[in-house]
């Protein structure tokens, strides 16, 4: 295994002939770097306490940059990939690949389709949707959670189904956020 190191410490150098294949001059300096979360966190400039940012990808994940470690049985904590900093997220796995998941069944073309298709939902009869497709981590941490719907009638209709996938995405980013300021991070901003 190769040594520990912080994310922005030079571990080693591009070797002198890939620097010439790439145009590159030598000495180009080779950082340890940082998982996906924390290095879209610096891309996106959370570097400081109470920085956040909301990722809506195949999971999601709600991402806040903390001085310290915070531990929280429910929030993953983890380092960052800047010096002295810490992180702590809260993941729904299936986040947005709930979203294709209902789509490949409804044959509707897609997430556009979806979005579009929920407009039409008559929100106050929609069911309930529970995302965790793959079990869930924030705030429940159990790889057997399943999704569910819960308050299907005859008369639902496709559009409140298409609703209730959208509105449980955005409830389970919220239960993220929850469970994080349950923890006594304060959000200062997010992106």
């Amino acid at each position: 295994f190769p040594r520990l190191a912080e994310g922005s410490a030079a571990v080693g150098s591009l070797r002198p002939a890939m620097a010439e294949v790439l145009g590159l001059s030598h000495p180009v300096l080779i950082a340890a770097g940082g998982g996906r979360p924390a290095s879209i966190a610096v891309g996106l400039g959370a570097l400081q306490e109470g920085m956040a940012y909301l990722r809506l990808g195949h999971g999601s994940v709600v991402f806040v940059t903390t001085e310290s470690a915070r531990l929280c049985p429910s929030v993953r904590s983890a380092g960052h990939c800047l010096p002295n900093l810490g992180s702590q997220l809260g993941v729904a796995p299936t986040g947005m690949a709930s979203l294709d998941w209902w789509s490949k069944i409804q044959n509707s073309g897609g997430r556009e389709a979806l979005m579009l298709r929920a407009e039409a939902a008559s929100k106050e009869t929609a069911p309930i949707f529970l995302p965790y497709l793959n079990g869930t981590s924030t705030p429940y941490n159990d790889p057997r959670a399943s999704g569910i719907f819960f308050g299907l009638t005859e008369e639902t209709s496709p559009a409140e189904m298409a609703y209730s996938v959208l509105e449980g995405v955005a409830f389970s980013a919220a239960d993220s956020l929850l469970a994080i300021q349950d923890s006594g991070t304060i959000i200062q901003r997010a992106s």
